[in-house]
């Protein structure tokens, strides 16, 4: 429908100019939700909530979730706003990009513009149908956004973020990307440094923090018990996150068809 196709894209967004940071949107009805993959001020990760109505040019709130004694502390740091647009502000050209949009936010008195693009290639794939955000019904607050993508070798790869806190109760993430071998996928993970909000960090300060190994199989509201296990073992400056538990998918279902 035309309201399907002035809709965000679902999937990973990313600024050419501020790599390193970016947008992981999903659907669950009439709801746009998903992270704002940044940098606290100390330079180590740190991402931000996003949910909103679901319309052609979405605006709303950036969400600090923080774990707390008694579960998670929402409140709002800043502002955003995801516009269509044909040309960036910032006049650099964009060749290839097959959407644009300008990703304007004011995150605890700074403002940006940035422009976005779509990262991972378009063309459909059958391990499409477990892309989604996935979550641990029996701890909210943290969980896995997914996508797999047909590479131009036609190598399928897989890409992961998990968001989840630390031992101090602070958000941060960590991502994997690698060729797709098997279902029950074992990756490492990392997690870069920044400068600043908004600098692409250095390879040379992207640390291997742990693996995860992940079998995403059942979409289903009510999988059988055991589907999707997830064992999960990071460690950030020995600050452990480890978790043994099964996922269920929060984010809609995508059709086998890429629609």
């Amino acid at each position: 429908s035309s309201v399907a196709a002035q809709s965000v894209e679902s999937g990973l967004w990313y600024d050419r100019v501020h790599a390193g940071h970016g947008l992981d949107l999903h659907r669950a009805g009439t709801t746009l939700f998903g992270a704002f993959y940044s940098y606290g001020t100390d330079g180590q990760t740190r991402w931000l909530w996003l949910q909103v109505d679901d319309l052609a040019d979405p605006s709303g709130d950036l969400w600090q979730v923080a774990r707390v004694a008694d579960g998670l502390s929402l409140s709002a740091v800043g502002r955003f706003s995801l516009r269509r647009t044909e040309v960036c502000t910032d006049a650099l050209s964009r060749p290839g990009a097959r959407a644009l949009r300008q990703f304007e936010f004011e995150l605890e008195g700074t403002a940006q513009v940035w422009c976005v693009e779509p990262l991972l290639p378009a063309d459909s794939h059958p391990l499409q149908t477990v892309d989604g955000a996935w979550y641990d019904p029996a701890e909210p607050g943290w969980g896995l956004f997914a996508h797999h993508y047909l590479r131009p070798d036609l190598q399928v790869w897989t890409y992961r973020s998990l968001y989840f806190h630390d031992a101090d109760g602070r958000p941060r993430w960590a991502f994997a990307q690698s060729a797709w071998s098997e279902a029950d996928l074992t990756q490492r993970y990392y997690t870069p440094v920044a400068e600043c909000l908004g600098c692409p960090p250095p390879v040379a300060l992207t640390s291997e923090v742990g693996t995860a190994r992940i079998h995403l199989q059942d979409v289903s509201p009510e999988p059988p018990a055991g589907s999707n296990p997830a064992l999960i073992q990071l460690s950030l400056d020995g600050d452990d996150f480890l978790r043994e538990t099964t996922l269920r998918l929060l984010s809609d279902p995508i059709q086998p068809s890429g629609e």
